[in-house]
């Protein structure tokens, strides 16, 4: 079963000044993804130590299933949190400002993996991949009219996160299920 969730290492090249409003139709929706990337090098590690930390109990469940999945799904995260970190630094290139903005991540996840609990971060797993998987599959039906135009980096970083989102999306909440 583990190879139902593929692990699809990318590397983008990103040419040099490229720019952080990427999607020149449609600026607005450039900074939304941007503002989303800014997190997933915080949100994506605390996500995937939860559903790690959970992994032992799913497996003491007897759940191989699900297990297997859940190392497949930690490929995937750990791949996101890698190239959004890459893409990024592009961005704090040209606004170095955005430094306090991931400070403050950084500080808040810090503070969610130190005193939220166990518990807690497989139940935010759970609804941080729900969300995802929601916004993927709106971004999927809207892909024309939201990607066309726009820089084909940026572009192939967000539609190949999104296109794996949907993959996975479960897999969290199955932990959650099966723990809790």
């Amino acid at each position: 079963m583990e190879g139902s969730i593929p692990h699809r290492p990318i590397r983008l090249a990103y040419p040099d000044g490229m720019r952080a409003a990427w999607q020149p139709a449609k600026p607005e929706f450039a900074a939304a993804c941007n503002a989303l990337s800014l997190g997933m090098p915080y949100g994506e590690p605390y996500v995937m130590a939860s559903i790690r930390n959970a992994l032992p109990a799913v497996e003491a469940a007897g759940d191989d299933e699900v297990a297997a999945q859940v190392r497949a799904y930690l490929e995937q995260e750990r791949e996101h949190a890698q190239q959004h970190r890459r893409f990024n630094e592009l961005l704090r290139a040209q606004h170095p400002a955005l430094r306090h903005v991931e400070r403050w991540l950084k500080r808040s996840y810090s503070f969610l993996n130190r005193r939220a609990g166990h518990r807690f971060g497989v139940a935010y797993a759970a609804g941080f991949e729900a969300t995802a998987f929601a916004a993927a599959r709106w971004m999927d039906t809207h892909r024309h009219a939201l990607f066309r135009g726009a820089d084909p980096e940026p572009a192939t970083l967000f539609l190949w996160h999104l296109a794996e989102e949907v993959e996975h999306k479960t897999v969290a909440h199955d932990v959650w299920a099966t723990v809790d």
